[in-house]
């Protein structure tokens, strides 16, 4: 049996095909659409959103250095459209920053430091 993330990936790279990745609005809304597991939730479907970052370039593979992992995780326009949810957290311990999800803030340690205390528009999360 094939996993959630080897479906998904053909699916999701058709429509990246189909539709590109200027308007990401348009975007958004025909993965909406191409999503093939009913409800969108539990694994299938954050596996399906991570499949979707991977693919536009917004997560690491699995194999990469961590010192070639920052690039993946800077604010820009295209990040900031597609996952809203994201912020830019800086690190107490050593003032780095960090891209992460603002729920799984309190759960991320610092990929500098190893600090697990994170402030986000002058509020400790």
């Amino acid at each position: 049996m094939r996993s959630w993330r080897e479906r998904s990936a053909p699916i999701i790279a058709g429509v990246f095909a189909d539709v590109g990745t200027d308007d990401m609005k348009k975007l958004r809304r025909a993965l909406s659409d191409a999503y093939p597991y009913g409800e969108k939730k539990f694994w299938p479907y954050k596996v399906w959103c991570d499949e979707i970052r991977r693919q536009l370039g917004l997560k690491p593979p699995k194999d990469t250095p961590p010192a070639e992992r920052k690039q993946f995780y800077r604010c820009d326009q295209t990040q900031d459209l597609f996952v809203q949810d994201f912020a830019q957290l800086r690190c107490l311990g050593c003032g780095h920053t960090e891209h992460h999800a603002l729920d799984k803030g309190r759960d991320v340690e610092c990929s500098e430091c190893g600090g697990d205390q994170w402030s986000y528009d002058e509020q400790t999360v």
